[in-house]
């Protein structure tokens, strides 16, 4: 396969084409932008927790307790778990996998960028076959707030709260750092950069395995670069190829960092943005984020892109489990109850949720970033046509899990009025997506994406339990 660029250069006017390889064109949007100066950057005192000991200060938590044998993941406590209390917040524990929370609504460590499901938001790579065991029963669905929470989160498993940030701190797939790029690769972006790299920062969040850093150049300039090849998980080149194409298409009233430049030599696949000094929201920051999804859902009517519409097999979870009774008799009494019925329900989700609408199609709260000025959606592959309130379903269980309130109080308040068995579908799903998704073992290079979908499996399947009844 010959090497295919698309290209906005740094200075780009309209229908300027960058001479850069066999196959060429101009990246245009309906009003080009200067590079801004998407980055995934983390708040000030967040970066140092991986170089923190093992029993630490864990955001406002002041206080000790017993973590058993543990390993530090930032933002999170792998091990054997315990319990800390401390003047501002807790430390929970539940079994494999823990983490600190504060009643600031800020973690220890903050992940620039998690993801939802199988094989998205984690969509990073191919979901091995399901007779190899992942840990933990799933939909253990007593869920109760912790003290300082005003917010019940988590399940299946995993619980948090505490008015914290449990998930927002965990670190996806493994990052391949700027200089263990290939050289050709490299040596193709600093002829289209115009200038050397002398500083790379890798974005150590998120669930797509590959680069992810934010490049300076000699002059200064930065952008934000993303890349992949085949060799490290088969499935995320596909994912960066269609992200390439949407990207291109979207106008600028779309709030999404500009794309300025692609590369496919076949095997890698990179994608360079305009960079944003932001940062992800934190829990306290909904307002913005839900004014953003209103802005989002007025700007994409009429969808002003050429996108998909939703497919049904886009979510096939409790179906998958119905057809599997190993996995299913890994869940608890009541989800395997109402397997079936789930099933059933969830069938009529792409019809529930069909309209004319843009769709992120993959919201989550690390691919959200905000600035002073503006709220950026990010990492747009699984964009389609459909109804303008679909994101939301999709954003409020991660946001949930992160210590916000209940997916259903975030729903209630959005003011979306929709038809109580059409929203049903949809949640259910949603919640069929992580329930199934994290009983499987990760895709390779993606090792804690199953914890990160049982943590939004949680509070997914408590909507769905509340909208249906038990």
């Amino acid at each position: 396969m010959g090497r295919t660029c698309f290209a906005r250069g740094p200075c780009a006017t309209r229908g300027r084409t960058a001479k850069l390889g066999p196959k060429s064109m101009a990246l245009q949007r309906t009003t080009l932008r200067a590079p801004l100066p998407h980055a995934k950057q983390v708040r000030p005192i967040e970066h140092l927790a991986p170089r923190l000991p093992s029993v630490q200060w864990l955001g406002s938590v002041v206080g000790v307790g017993w973590l058993g044998w543990h390993q530090w993941v930032p933002g999170a406590v792998v091990g054997l778990g315990g319990l800390a209390r401390g003047g501002g917040g807790w430390v929970g524990w539940v079994g494999s996998v823990s983490w600190a929370s504060s009643s600031r609504g800020q973690s220890v460590a903050s992940a620039q960028r998690p993801a939802p499901s199988a094989q998205r938001p984690g969509n990073a790579g191919a979901n091995p076959p399901s007779q190899q065991p992942a840990s933990s029963t799933i939909c253990q669905n007593t869920l109760s707030a912790r003290p300082g929470s005003g917010a019940t989160t988590a399940g299946i498993g995993l619980w948090g709260g505490g008015g914290g940030d449990g998930v927002r701190g965990m670190r996806g797939g493994g990052r391949v750092e700027w200089g263990s790029v290939p050289v050709g690769v490299r040596g193709r972006f600093e002829e289209w950069f115009g200038e050397g790299v002398v500083r790379a920062v890798t974005q150590v969040g998120g669930f797509s395995p590959g680069v992810a850093a934010r490049v300076w150049g000699e002059s200064g300039r930065c952008v934000f670069v993303k890349g992949v090849s085949g060799g490290i998980n088969a499935v995320s080149p596909v994912f960066h190829r269609r992200e390439a194409v949407i990207a291109a298409r979207l106008p600028a009233r779309v709030s999404a960092p500009g794309l300025l430049w692609v590369d496919d030599d076949g095997d890698w696949v990179v994608l360079v943005f305009e960079d944003v000094d932001g940062w992800v929201p934190g829990v306290g920051e909904w307002g913005r984020v839900q004014g953003a999804l209103d802005e989002l859902a007025e700007v994409g009517t009429p969808c002003p892109v050429e996108v998909p519409r939703f497919q049904d097999d886009g979510f096939q979870g409790w179906r998958s489990l119905a057809g599997d009774p190993v996995l299913t008799g890994r869940l608890d009494g009541w989800c395997r109850a109402n397997v079936e019925r789930f099933a059933e329900l969830e069938s009529g989700w792409a019809a529930a949720v069909a309209g004319d609408s843009l769709v992120h199609g993959d919201l989550r709260a690390d691919n959200i970033l905000l600035t002073e000025e503006r709220v950026y959606f990010v990492d747009w592959p699984h964009a389609a046509k459909g109804a303008p309130w679909a994101d939301l379903v999709f954003l409020a269980p991660s946001w949930t899990a992160r210590g916000g309130p209940p997916a259903a109080e975030l729903w209630a308040g959005s003011g979306w009025k929709v038809d109580r068995d059409a929203l049903n579908a949809v949640v259910a799903a949603v919640a069929g997506y992580f329930a199934h998704s994290a009983l499987l073992p990760p895709p390779p290079g993606l090792p804690t994406l199953r914890e990160f979908q049982r943590a939004q499996a949680g509070p997914a399947l408590e909507w769905l339990r509340q909208g249906v009844g038990s």
